[in-house]
């Protein structure tokens, strides 16, 4: 695989990754909490589906030749702290719920999407 090929892995990723980076700078610059790495922790579920997709991407020049799990491994550990961090957010978060709890809706569609593509990147397996 070559950079054509991560170049057009990142065009299906960039809408999803983009709206999850955009929904953690809302939850952090929103957050009540007073110390910066507690934001930062409120707003992580974003911040890991863009860590996703990034890895997807790069290590799609390596994963043809590694057995399945190992290059998966990491993406779906981002994956799963992803949904830790959905739930701790919805715990932990202090400020006005109603509307950033909203903002999480659209963080699902964008975790499906980039699980999705970022499944088909690394394996180079393409439906």
């Amino acid at each position: 695989m070559n950079l054509q090929y991560q170049l057009f892995a990142l065009s299906y990723l960039w809408p999803a990754a983009a709206v999850s980076l955009a929904v953690a700078i809302i939850y952090y610059l929103a957050s009540a909490h007073p110390k910066w790495w507690q934001r930062l922790l409120v707003a992580s579920h974003g911040i890991l589906l863009v860590l996703a997709a990034l890895y997807a991407v790069a290590i799609s020049l390596w994963s043809r030749g590694l057995p399945g799990a190992a290059a998966m491994f990491p993406f779906w550990i981002m994956i799963a702290l992803f949904i830790v961090s959905l739930f701790y957010s919805l715990t932990q978060y202090r400020g006005q719920r109603a509307f950033v709890h909203f903002l999480l809706l659209l963080s699902l569609p964008s975790a499906l999407w980039i699980w999705f593509i970022g499944t088909m990147t690394i394996t180079g397996d393409w439906i």
